[in-house]
């Protein structure tokens, strides 16, 4: 009894120690294991952490060893993880909207200067009219070149979070559709776009805080469609009216968007919600999309895409009932007809009787039946050719006098 007694102790003594030098064996490999992980945290998962948030398909390595998936530590490190990208984030979003700032601001006053450039281009127009058509073309030129500065640093405060940066009344939707198509970078551009107005009223406007951002939005939509428009193919602008608004669809003949990428891009610039990022732009920047995006989500504008019958795009701006207003017929015509270049005409053609037609009061073309305009007698033609390039130019420039002075008065927020 005795003896059993001991043996029993003996065994139960060795078994003890048998069982602590194991715990400690995987107590000791489970340091080590740690040991590991943490070197592993350290020298790889945090710089692939850093590298993914610049670009997101570096992929984050996992644990080295998978049986510690779930622990304590594997909870511990993704938390890590987790703080260094929400601290990174915080920072990026910091400098980013440091940077806006900057920019929002230098591109306010640069706009600013911009409109005074254009008003200071007016005055020397009416004053060196008489001057010949060669000072009138390049006055032309250099005033198309202002307004293609003034739309682009409207789009770099707006894609920075400023605004419009002009204070409009109400304004005609299709005085809009023709602003917006006269501030195309070139005259090559501006050919291509073709207007047609099917709206049931030429009075149908856009409310005044809506009017400037929805000539913008046009106006990036027409630039996108007719840039990307190749060959002969024009851009069809049609204005139509909705059961819950108005809107316009601008039809191109270019690329469409058989790119995944370009796809993804678009539907995000144009649905989602998020901040808009500078870095998320590209490069170059895409400041079109940007700013539609912007603006579209300020108010209830929404701007769709869909392949177009001749392989490009569709483009839809709907404006919904509440940014509409009937604008009274007293009210005249705001600036934007289409700039055309200042060309030779025939003298027949600078006598035409200038009609008092819903087209010429729109600048758009409206599809109904008309009565042939009469003409006036031609005038005859003047012994120099330089004379009749002078009165062909004045006559044109004249009648975009009008509508201009609108656009040349407009105050700059």
């Amino acid at each position: 009894m005795l003896f059993g007694s001991l043996a029993w102790g003996v065994a139960s003594r060795r078994a003890e120690r048998s069982a602590t030098k194991r715990h400690e064996e995987r107590a000791q490999a489970l340091r080590l294991q740690i040991e590991q992980e943490l070197t592993h945290l350290v020298q790889v998962r945090l710089p692939a952490c850093r590298e993914n948030l610049v670009d997101s398909s570096r992929a984050v390595p996992g644990l080295l060893h998978p049986e510690l998936s779930g622990s304590v530590f594997d909870r511990t490190g993704q938390a890590v993880l987790g703080q260094i990208r929400a601290v990174s984030h915080a920072a990026e979003v910091r400098t980013d909207e440091a940077a806006q700032e900057i920019v929002r601001t230098v591109a306010t006053r640069m706009r600013t200067q911009a409109l005074r450039l254009e008003q200071q281009l007016e005055q020397a127009q009416h004053i060196l009219s008489d001057y010949g058509p060669d000072v009138t073309r390049t006055l032309y030129g250099a005033d198309h070149l202002a307004v293609n500065v003034r739309r682009l640093t409207q789009l770099v405060a707006v894609v920075c979070g400023g605004d419009a940066g002009l204070a409009r009344t109400d304004t005609r939707l299709a005085d809009l559709a023709a602003s917006a198509h006269s501030r195309l970078e070139s005259m090559e551009l501006i050919r291509r776009i073709q207007l047609v107005n099917h709206l049931n009223s030429e009075h149908l406007g856009v409310v005044a805080p809506a009017s400037e951002p929805v000539a913008m939005i046009l106006a990036e939509v027409m630039a996108n469609a007719a840039y990307f428009t190749a060959g002969s193919m024009p851009v069809q602008v049609d204005l139509y009216n909705t059961g819950t608004g108005a809107a316009v669809v601008i039809t191109d003949s270019g690329r469409g968007l058989d790119d995944l990428e370009r796809q993804r891009y678009a539907q995000r610039m144009l649905e989602s919600d998020d901040r808009l990022m500078l870095t998320e732009l590209g490069s170059p920047p895409r400041l079109g999309l940007a700013a539609i995006h912007r603006l579209a989500h300020r108010f209830p504008v929404e701007v769709t895409l869909a392949p177009s019958p001749s392989g490009g795009v569709a483009a839809t701006v709907h404006l919904p009932a509440s940014l509409l207003v009937q604008v009274k017929a007293d009210v005249p015509i705001s600036a934007g007809a289409p700039i055309a270049p200042v060309a030779s005409t025939r003298a027949e053609d600078a006598a035409t009787e200038e009609t008092d037609s819903e087209e010429d009061r729109t600048g758009l073309p409206r599809r109904r039946r008309r009565a042939p305009a009469a003409r006036r007698p031609v005038a005859p033609a003047p012994a120099s050719a330089a004379t009749v390039d002078a009165e062909a130019a004045r006559a044109r420039y004249a009648g975009l006098q009008a509508g201009a002075a609108r656009g040349r008065t407009e105050n700059p927020r």
